[in-house]
């Protein structure tokens, strides 16, 4: 049995996958609204980090499903 033939292991590729398509996505939609503004851009991802944050205060069982 190979490593990739794992079921964890293969979860994990597929949720990393996501991740980057995700974030590619993310980043494509932000630099379409915000353009060449750091400030603002900075201030989105500043946002977003405060998103995520409360999310996990709030829902803690996230992070152990993960």
């Amino acid at each position: 049995m190979g490593l990739l033939d794992s079921p964890k292991v293969l979860t994990l590729l597929v949720v990393q996958m996501w991740w980057i398509a995700i974030w590619g996505l993310s980043y494509i939609t932000i630099e379409y609204f915000v353009g060449k503004n750091k400030l603002m851009e900075f201030g989105v991802y500043i946002g977003l980090t405060a998103l995520v944050t409360l999310i996990i205060q709030l829902n803690p069982q996230i992070i152990e499903a993960l």
